[in-house]
C-alpha cells in the first residue's frame, strides 16, 4: 500500500521532540490548590509589571472591532518597529511571535535536506522546527568555560548542506551575549556556506551592553552581510506574551522573501495596535528594565 497521509504525519511522533513551555498561571494555582493571585510565575521569564497600560488601552480600544480583518502587512506596526530600530519599514516582518517566524524563515531561506545550525544549550525549538520541515538539526557546543560561541566548533559544523544558522543573543539558559564582532565573523562564515544568520534577540532589550544587536549590521543600503537577519519579541521587555507578537528585520530583499513565506494574516490588529502602543511607552519599558535588574 502506498504511503498515507498519517504514516506522513505520524513521523513527527516518532523525529520531533517537543518543547516544553513553562506552566500556566492557571495550572500552577491548581496544582498548588491556591489562589492565582498567590502564585509567583518565573517559568516562563514573563515582565514582573505586565504590559504597558498604553497597550492595554489599545487592547480595550480594538476589543469591538475583533470581527474584522487585521492588516496583513501590519503597515502601522512595521513602520513603529522602523522607527525603533532606526531601519526602513520595508525591512520588518511581523508575525505570530518570532517563534512562529522561525517557521517562516525555514520555508523561506532553506531547501529540503539542508541543514540548520544552532547552539547548544540553547532554545530547543530551532531543532524541533528543522526536523519539522524535514530539515537536519545540527547543534554546536557553546565553550565550557564561558558558554560563548566557539567559531573554530561553528567552522566545522558547517557543510555545503548548512542553509540557516540561528544564534541566541542574549543565549537562553546561560545569558550570555555572543559579542557583536564575533557574530560579524559568524556571519563571513554564513556567507561563503550561503546560509543566512539570524540573531535571536528575544532578550535583547535586557542586554546592558554596548552595541548588543545584530540591527546595527542592518543599516544603510548596502550592509556588508546581507545574510543577516533578526528576530525579537513583544513577549518579555514588552509584557505581550498572550498577544502572539514577534518580528523579524533583515534587508530588503529578505525581509520580502520571508514576507512571502509568512501567515498571510501572520497577526491580529489587537495585537499590533497593542504593540505600537507599546513600542511608544518608553516609560513603561524603563521601569520594566530597572525591576528585572533589579
Amino acid at each position: 500500500m502506498a504511503e498515507t497521509y498519517l504514516d506522513r504525519g505520524q513521523r513527527l511522533l516518532t523525529e520531533v521532540t517537543p518543547y516544553v513551555p513553562g506552566t500556566t498561571l492557571e495550572e500552577a494555582a491548581r496544582r498548588a490548590g491556591v489562589p492565582a493571585s498567590r502564585i509567583a510565575k518565573l517559568s516562563s521569564n514573563e515582565n514582573p509589571l505586565g504590559p504597558s497600560p498604553r497597550a492595554v488601552r489599545a487592547i480595550r480600544r480594538l476589543a469591538t472591532r475583533a470581527h474584522y480583518y487585521p492588516s496583513p502587512d501590519a503597515a502601522t506596526l512595521r513602520a513603529a518597529i522602523g522607527a525603533y530600530l532606526d531601519v526602513a519599514p520595508e525591512q520588518v516582518v511581523v508575525g505570530g511571535g518570532s517563534s512562529t517566524l522561525m517557521h517562516a524563515l525555514v520555508d523561506a531561506f532553506t531547501a529540503p535536506g539542508g541543514e540548520v545550525v544552532s547552539l547548544e544549550p540553547s532554545f530547543t525549538v530551532y531543532s524541533e522546527i528543522a526536523v519539522i520541515h524535514g530539515r537536519r538539526p545540527v547543534t554546536v557546543p557553546l565553550r565550557e568555560d564561558d558558554f560563548l560561541l566557539d567559531l573554530d566548533r561553528l567552522r566545522a559544523a558547517l557543510t555545503p548542506r548548512t542553509q540557516l544558522i540561528f544564534l541566541t543573543r542574549p543565549n537562553n539558559p546561560t545569558s550570555t551575549l555572543i559579542p557583536l564582532g564575533v557574530f560579524e565573523a559568524a556571519a563571513e562564515l554564513a556567507l561563503r556556506a550561503g546560509a543566512l544568520l539570524v540573531s535571536d534577540e528575544a532578550y535583547i532589550e535586557f542586554a546592558d551592553v554596548p552595541r548588543p544587536s545584530a540591527v546595527e549590521l542592518l543599516r544603510g543600503r548596502e550592509p556588508r552581510w546581507p545574510n543577516v537577519m533578526l528576530t525579537r519579541t513583544f513577549s518579555k521587555a514588552f509584557g505581550l506574551a498572550n498577544l502572539r507578537l514577534g518580528y523579524a528585520v533583515g534587508t530588503v530583499e529578505t525581509a520580502r522573501c520571508l514576507g512571502l513565506a509568512n501567515a498571510k494574516w501572520a497577526t491580529g490588529q489587537i495585537a499590533q495596535a497593542a504593540g505600537v502602543a507599546a513600542l511608544a511607552d518608553r516609560a513603561h519599558l524603563a521601569r520594566t528594565l530597572a525591576t528585572v535588574r533589579r
